[in-house]
């Protein structure tokens, strides 16, 4: 027997045919559209080495706060916001407009070598807390944990 393919279009006719087209399309309409993963934008290159993801939609940035996928809704989505973060001697200091705070470095060691991570909680900068990343010796990217499509908390990175 053949595995053909169908196409997402020969999909809906085909299953909208059954007691007429009235039953069976709100069914095979609700399965196609429900929240699964999709096809991810095809973002991930060699310089990817982590992801955080979205509960709600599935929406997934990298280490530099960019979008590898989008959520399962199919919206293009911004990338994560980005503090301005640096290296002081053993502090990290991270900004924004109103507020900095201060995180002494050897009390976190995966941020002490190049490539590390780490989750900070709630905080003055930011409600639902942000993620840091160790790009180099002398640089830090800080990013909230707020997703850009509802606003939901990400999670940690994940190494991929």
């Amino acid at each position: 027997m053949k595995n053909k393919k169908l196409s997402r279009k020969d999909f809906i006719i085909k299953s909208s045919k059954c007691i007429g087209g009235i039953a069976c399309l709100s069914v095979s309409s609700s399965i196609i559209n429900s929240c699964t993963k999709p096809t991810p934008l095809n973002n991930i290159n060699s310089e990817t080495e982590y992801i955080s993801e979205c509960p709600c939609h599935l929406a997934q940035f990298d280490q530099n706060g960019d979008v590898i996928q989008n959520p399962t809704t199919g919206e293009s989505i911004d990338s994560l916001e980005k503090y301005n973060a640096q290296i002081i001697e053993n502090e990290i200091v991270i900004e924004d407009n109103n507020n900095s705070i201060s995180i002494i470095i050897s009390n976190y060691p995966n941020i002490q070598q190049i490539g590390g991570t780490i989750s900070l909680g709630s905080n003055d900068i930011d409600s639902q807390g942000i993620l840091l990343y160790r790009k180099s010796q002398s640089e830090i990217i800080a990013l909230s944990r707020k997703c850009t499509h509802t606003g939901c908390t990400i999670g940690n990175f994940k190494n991929i």
